[in-house]
């Protein structure tokens, strides 16, 4: 038969016992967040009730508008591209790296 000493036996208590306070707390922790998810959903639908006007109804909105209107800014299509050459910079230099 298994006999384990009682420092042993104290050992094992207290991890198993420390196990069980994580969960608990790991428990308690998770039911307090979605606690507070479950009050932000809710603000975030009495804000919008308040509003009167959806993010849908107000995309549709600003589509509406922008059709409308048509406002669009003219291009040149010109693509310019030019060599800017960079003066030299020792913040980079390997030569006054540390040997």
């Amino acid at each position: 038969m298994f006999i384990l000493s009682i420092n042993t036996m104290l050992v094992v208590y207290v991890i198993f016992m420390a196990v069980i306070l994580l969960l608990v707390l790991f428990i308690v922790i998770g039911k307090a967040i979605e606690r507070k998810k479950v009050q932000k959903s809710a603000m975030a639908k009495e804000e919008q009730s308040q509003e009167g006007i959806s993010g849908a109804g107000k995309a549709a909105i600003a589509m509406a508008l922008h059709l409308y209107y048509g406002v669009h800014d003219n291009e040149s299509d010109v693509i310019t591209l030019k060599n800017i050459q960079s003066r030299y910079s020792p913040w980079s230099s390997k030569i006054y790296g540390i040997q």
